[in-house]
């Protein structure tokens, strides 16, 4: 393996909540000034990838938006490659909208349903819609299938519950689009134009707890070298 990579989570290994997680900032600082190639890669879809960066700048972190790769975009991909046309597009942020121009949305019988994060706005009525639908022939295409999330404040459950919810009542199975899934992978492969291996995620979880440890002796090393 010539080149190698690193993918790093958001939720829970960069950010909790509203706060940068301690020595998330110094070690993507560390990265950029190493070149070492890194990518951000996250499940949420509670609102857009820019609206997520914006967040992420505005706790102190640098980055692009190009740098992240998102869930919703993998579904795209998915339904495209599916070529679906109509689609009941379930998620919180409208503006989540935009990145599925492409399809026919909120149709009444669509070819699939493409489930994000409701949050509390997963009441019965929101549900038993979407039963009915599946039902009636649509596809269950979920964003990710996270069984529960930490707010910051405490776990929350996360669409991974409402989904299998709806597989047990419909007896239809579900295709989830966001990591783990192959389908992001192979995404994150035309992002990166390396060959990178599933360990690497692993790598990304424990690379912030580790660099802040050894950042000391890195600049120290680097001192070092200046001096010879």
């Amino acid at each position: 393996m010539n080149d190698v990579g690193i993918l790093f989570d958001l939720d829970g290994v960069i950010y909790q909540g509203d706060s940068l997680i301690t020595g998330a900032k110094e070690s993507i600082k560390l990265l950029r000034e190493n070149n070492i190639p890194f990518r951000f890669i996250t499940n949420t879809t509670r609102m857009t990838k820019k609206n997520l960066v914006t967040k992420l700048q505005s706790m102190g972190l640098i980055l692009e938006v190009n740098e992240v790769f998102a869930a919703p975009h993998a579904a795209v991909e998915y339904c495209k490659n599916m070529e679906y046309i109509t689609i009941d597009l379930v998620v919180p942020d409208k503006k989540m909208e935009e990145a599925f121009a492409d399809f026919e949305l909120h149709a009444e019988n669509p070819q699939a349903i493409v489930l994000g994060d409701m949050g509390n706005l997963f009441t019965f009525d929101l549900l038993n819609s979407l039963f009915k639908k599946i039902l009636n022939g649509a596809a269950i295409v979920a964003m990710h299938k996270n069984r529960y999330w930490h707010s910051g404040n405490s776990l929350t459950l996360d669409l991974g519950a409402f989904v299998s919810a709806l597989v047990f009542a419909t007896e239809k199975q579900a295709v989830a689009t966001g990591k783990p899934n192959p389908q992001q992978s192979n995404i994150r492969g035309y992002l990166f134009n390396l060959f990178i291996c599933w360990v690497m995620i692993l790598i990304a979880i424990l690379a912030v707890p580790i660099m802040w440890v050894c950042s000391p002796f890195w600049l120290e090393l680097e001192n070092i070298e200046k001096q010879v």
